[in-house]
């Protein structure tokens, strides 16, 4: 029998304590003076002691006490170093497993505090805190699993299950028909869909019934068939349509059959027998005091408010921990073509799983018939990693149009044309990364079913970053952005974290029209920002060769184009060093190995939604080793993230599941 308690651990999961990523609460706690203080002692204090500390930030007075120390100076302290900016290169640099070492004592700490650091952590913008050599440079023999969560489906989704299941339109198709979905993501760069970042509000509630009301309109309209003079559903025949048009009573049976046909449509099971007793003997009791048609389009509103028609529950059943089959069916197919298959395909779950039992050999056929589908959203992952599509939310003047020579300026038909660059590069899903940063022409303009025979030619100067749609996106409105690029190369190729810009920090260049974007930018070299600009100053302006319109250009308020940079941190002695322009960067990055495990990092990030952790060292590291020996298929790497523990099982919080084990 469920206990009361069970239900508020889904609750708690879904408020987002589901993962913890470096705090472990079963670990002996070590006091941070043991770890942390020698740490700093050894080689910090030099710089941040007592006398003229740097940035005039101390370690010193620490004592590994958090009731009397400043927890905001471990914090920081801990940031540095899980950065890489501490200690300097100039001193000497931890091993891995002294940095480790800290890095978890620390966390561990402060997490027994009651520091709310790990839940901060969870933050799409946060994901590479976790240094990359722990999850790539190190022997991973163990997989762990998702904690059990409760994920909102996303607006794709929602709509998708509409018009899949119920030919529903989607918003803009057929003039004004269409429904809105009830509930959104955010437009931050990135990737979106996190599953601790969304529960269904109160105003959202309130939308979902609008949204279900709308439905149904559309389910029970009827229309003239021209050629037959038969009536059909607005859409499709729906058992709804069909019951309003032939006026026939609304008893019981009639209500199970449209509570079943809208239950396992919204919810991809079928009714309990409770479940459907409480639906029907609603929607009978709105028939009766309202009529059939009102009756039916009020009482059947409730199953679109069913929490597994707008969550996704994913929580063990099976004794290892793995999901019960039909929910990992659910979880794969919302993972890879955002709601349920199309009609033609919904067939395929019968013909492939034959066995009554979970058969790893069947999922697997399932998997990569659903990476097959046009409807997979690996496009949508390649959008929000680059983030290209925010073009069109970067304003320009009339003026600097005019001023650039640009006649018909369209951000919207610049974005179709690297959608449409991205289009071919999954279909080779030959070196997808390689062929986005630096293309074989050749290659990737091969027809579908050609033998494909790359020229061996790679042209970095017509790959992603070299693209118009790119380099708008991280652009101002007058001028090029140079900070922001190499923050988006410094995070998504290089695997660094940039911490967060300090709250005293006014982050402004001068406003100096007579000098050039580098001279302006003399002044994050000063000491105290250099910190933090190094890592991505370096590596945006090799960009400047572009324009902010990201039209090609030899001269910068009359004066030759300066695009020298450096690529450093890359842990590989041919990618590191100096580069003569934003082309030389990226052909050097395209042929980087790190480069690759950064890109599957932020691929786990999708699929998963949700950050890695210590404990997916092994998943990722499978995955990129997929990714690799199929030559740079992005197929292949979302395969083996769909067949990973991570993907496949759930664990209950520790804490929690001890908590509802008590009498």
């Amino acid at each position: 029998m469920q206990k009361p308690g069970t239900s508020i651990i889904i609750w708690l999961l879904c408020a987002g304590l589901a993962q913890v990523v470096w705090a472990d609460e079963n670990a002996r706690p070590i006091a941070l003076a043991e770890v942390g203080i020698p740490f700093f002692q050894s080689r910090c204090i030099d710089c941040h002691g007592e006398d003229s500390p740097e940035g005039d930030f101390r370690l010193d007075k620490l004592t590994g006490d958090l009731e009397t120390d400043d927890v905001q100076t471990w914090v920081s302290a801990l940031e540095q170093i899980e950065t890489g900016i501490m200690p300097p290169e100039t001193e000497q640099r931890p091993d891995l497993n002294d940095k480790r070492n800290v890095i978890l004592t620390i966390h561990t700490a402060l997490a027994s505090a009651g520091h709310g650091l790990a839940a901060q952590r969870q933050a799409p913008s946060k994901g590479n805190y976790i240094p990359h050599e722990f999850l790539f440079a190190v022997d991973a023999s163990e997989s762990a699993a998702t904690s059990a969560r409760v994920w909102r489906i996303s607006p794709m989704a929602y709509l998708n299950t509409l018009e899949r299941r119920f030919r529903v339109p989607k918003p803009g198709e057929f003039s004004s028909a269409g429904i809105n979905p009830p509930i959104a993501l955010t437009n931050e760069h990135g990737i979106r869909d996190y599953s601790y970042r969304y529960a269904i509000s109160s105003a959202e509630a309130v939308q979902a019934q609008l949204a279900a009301k709308n439905a149904l309109n559309y389910l029970a309209k009827m229309k003239r068939d021209r050629k037959t003079g038969e009536f059909a559903g607005m859409w499709t025949q729906t058992p709804l349509a069909k019951m309003l048009h032939e006026d026939k009573p609304i008893g019981e049976t009639e209500a199970a059959e449209l509570v079943t046909w809208l239950f396992e449509g919204l919810t991809w099971r079928k009714p309990s027998a409770d479940e459907l007793t409480r639906y029907c003997d609603f929607a009978l009791k709105q028939v009766k005091t309202f009529g059939p048609e009102r009756g039916l389009k009020i009482g059947l509103q409730p199953i679109f408010l069913h929490p597994e028609a707008l969550h996704r529950i994913q929580r063990p059943t099976e004794v290892d921990g793995r999901m019960s089959r039909d929910d990992l069916i659910k979880a794969a197919t919302m993972a890879v073509v955002d709601g349920p298959l199309p009609a033609k395909q919904q067939s395929l779950v019968r013909k492939t799983f034959k066995s009554e039992s979970f058969e790893i050999d069947e999922y697997r056929t399932y998997v990569r018939q659903l990476l097959r589908d046009k409807e997979n959203n690996k496009q949508r992952f390649i959008r929000e990693y680059f983030g290209y599509p925010h073009a069109v939310d970067v304003f320009k003047a009339e003026n600097d149009i005019e001023a650039a020579g640009i006649r018909d300026y369209n951000p919207a038909n610049i974005i179709r044309a690297t959608d449409q660059f991205v289009e071919r590069v999954l279909r080779l899903d030959r070196d997808v990364l390689r062929n986005l940063l630096a293309p074989d022409i050749q290659a990737i303009n091969s027809k579908p079913g050609q033998k494909v025979a790359g020229s061996g030619k790679r042209s970095p100067e017509k790959g992603l970053l070299a693209q118009q749609a790119w380099l708008i996106a991280y652009s101002n409105n007058s001028e090029n952005h140079a900070i922001r690029r190499g923050h988006w190369v410094r995070e998504h190729l290089l695997g660094g974290q940039i911490p967060d810009v300090p709250i005293n920090v006014d982050a402004q260049l001068p406003d100096e029209p007579q000098h050039t974007l580098r001279e302006r930018m003399r002044v994050t070299r000063e000491s105290y920002c250099w910190k933090c600009h190094q890592q991505m100053d370096p590596l945006g302006l090799p960009f400047e060769i572009f324009d902010h319109f990201g039209q090609r250009r030899e001269t910068e308020l009359g004066k030759p184009v300066d695009a020298r940079g450096k690529i450093t941190g890359s842990g590989e002695p041919k990618t590191d060093g100096d580069v003569r322009d934003a082309i030389d960067l990226i052909s050097r990055l395209s042929e980087s190995k790190r480069a690759e495990e950064v890109f599957i990092r932020h691929l786990f990030r999708f699929y998963l939604g949700r950050n890695e952790t210590l404990a997916d060292a092994k998943t990722l590291q499978d995955a990129h080793r997929a990714y690799a020996e199929q030559d740079g298929s992005l197929n292949a790497a979302i395969e083996s993230l769909l067949r990973s523990d991570a993907f496949m099982r759930r664990s209950i919080i520790a804490s929690l599941a001890k908590e509802e084990s008590k009498p």
